[in-house]
């Protein structure tokens, strides 16, 4: 139930901010083809012991520096950038536009690459994706009032071919209710999890240059991530109950063994993996990590009040979105700043951050548009000092 409320609150952002970006005038450029290039963010620094508190409500002067807007965005035009992972600088997009409503690939400055466009604007909404640097993999939702009704596509982006992976089985025209939709990509694989009709979810990996897919049997597993060698997801033995992780070989797909200081954790959700760092959130009010090599998992911070969503990782910074602001928490320091004074939305592309505000906090304009944010997160100074 829990989850079912924030992700719906999630979709709420994303509807009623329309996305967060565009130019004042039409759509970017397109970009030119081609893969792009692997953009990390360097080693991660070991982590200080003390839980860290929020204590900048606002973004400091030396992160500030080096900010690049996108163009701003108008009632006619509005780009909605979701997370794409660390293989790719390239974010994938929701666009809302006279001329174009759909899907697009957008670098940091802002130029886009149309990729799909949606069948029925006023319904459509992206909702998730992954990317390995040539396969982007996104999932869409076809109602504004969930994510059950699904499918899910890819684009190659060498090829320039855009191929619809599932969607989800229905009965009787009701789509069967399950987790929202969230792909994970890696070394031209793709993993998800999808519904089945005695209300179990089934995992599905399938190879995105052959089209060969499989099954991983499961409970109620959800969100799988690929983590090196693994294919690593929470599940649960029945609706209700507390999750515990489990693991396949990425290749071969047989069972393997959950890390060992990672056998014992229950209550997993919005599991992340960038390189050899994983982070997730406890409850949605606490964010903890675990890095190879670890003895055991580090509590990173907990809110108490405001929740912990959708948490990703990159280089040194954890970034994730509250119910009314976007946080970043430097590993380097464990402090956080605020990156919003209110609701928005947070993406994660390569080295990249694109972090969404909406010019109004008022709740009945919601086609009023909002500006994007790119941070490189390789260039932030370490976090000491507020903005205050």
């Amino acid at each position: 139930m829990h989850q079912r409320i924030l992700v719906a609150a999630a979709l709420v952002i994303a509807v009623a901010a329309t996305g967060c970006n565009g130019t004042g005038s039409g759509p970017s450029p397109e970009m030119s083809g081609g893969a792009p290039d692997l953009i990390t963010g360097g080693a991660p620094a070991p982590l200080p012991s003390a839980v860290a508190t929020p204590l900048c409500h606002r973004v400091p002067e030396s992160w500030a520096r080096g900010v690049m807007g996108w163009p701003r965005a108008t009632v006619d035009m509005n780009v909605y950038p979701t997370n794409s992972g660390s293989a790719s600088s390239l974010f994938i997009a929701q666009v809302k536009s006279p001329s174009f409503s759909g899907i697009a690939l957008v670098t940091p400055h802002g130029a886009l690459r149309r990729v799909l466009r949606f069948e029925d604007p006023r319904q459509d909404q992206l909702l998730s994706a992954s990317s390995d640097g040539r396969f982007y993999v996104f999932s869409i939702t076809h109602s504004l009032n969930g994510w059950d009704d699904w499918t899910l596509h890819s684009y190659d982006s060498i090829q320039g071919r855009l191929v619809t992976l599932d969607a989800v089985r229905k009965v009787r025209g009701i789509a069967l209710s399950g987790p929202i939709q969230r792909p994970s990509v890696s070394s031209g694989r793709v993993a998800w999890a999808a519904p089945k009709d005695n209300g179990e979810t089934s995992l599905k990996v399938r190879d995105l240059a052959s089209g060969k897919t499989w099954s991983i049997a499961s409970r109620h597993g959800i969100s799988p991530v690929y983590f090196g060698s693994m294919l690593l997801w929470s599940e649960s033995s029945a609706p209700g109950r507390l999750t515990e992780l489990r693991a396949v070989n990425a290749r071969s797909l047989r069972p393997q063994r959950v890390p060992g200081p990672l056998q014992a954790l229950r209550g997993v959700v919005d599991l992340s993996a960038t390189g050899s760092r994983l982070v997730w959130s406890r409850d949605f009010v606490s964010l903890w990590t675990w890095r190879v090599g670890d003895r055991k998992e580090t509590e990173l911070a907990n809110t108490g009040v405001d929740f912990v969503n959708e948490p990703k990782i990159v280089g040194n910074i954890v970034v994730w979105r509250g119910m009314d602001t976007i946080s970043a928490l430097d590993l380097r320091t464990r402090r956080i700043t605020r990156l919003t004074d209110g609701p928005g939305g947070v993406a994660v592309a390569g080295d990249y951050v694109a972090v969404m505000k909406r010019l109004s906090q008022r709740k009945d304009t919601p086609d009023l548009p909002s500006t994007v944010e790119v941070l490189q997160a390789s260039r932030l100074s370490p976090l000491e000092e507020c903005g205050e």
